[in-house]
């Protein structure tokens, strides 16, 4: 009999538990940043450019949105 294995989707590290994949997926890979291709970050941006470039003069810009991944158990 074989045991099971949990591989990691995002880095490829396998582990024997499934509680161990979901401890090191909460660990290492709960912030991811979106990119251009991600049709929320094309969201965020117009709620942002909506919302906050209204004012006379904009002194702030979208350089980074990130993205939490909550887990549960």
């Amino acid at each position: 009999m074989r045991a099971a294995i949990f591989p990691c989707p995002d880095c490829g590290d396998v582990f024997v538990r499934a509680e161990s994949l979901h401890l090191h997926q909460a660990t290492r890979h709960a912030v991811s940043e979106l990119g251009p291709e991600d049709t929320s970050r094309n969201i965020i941006e117009i709620i942002f450019q909506s919302s906050w470039l209204k004012k006379q003069s904009p002194v702030c810009a979208v350089d980074r949105i990130l993205k939490v991944v909550i887990l549960s158990m």
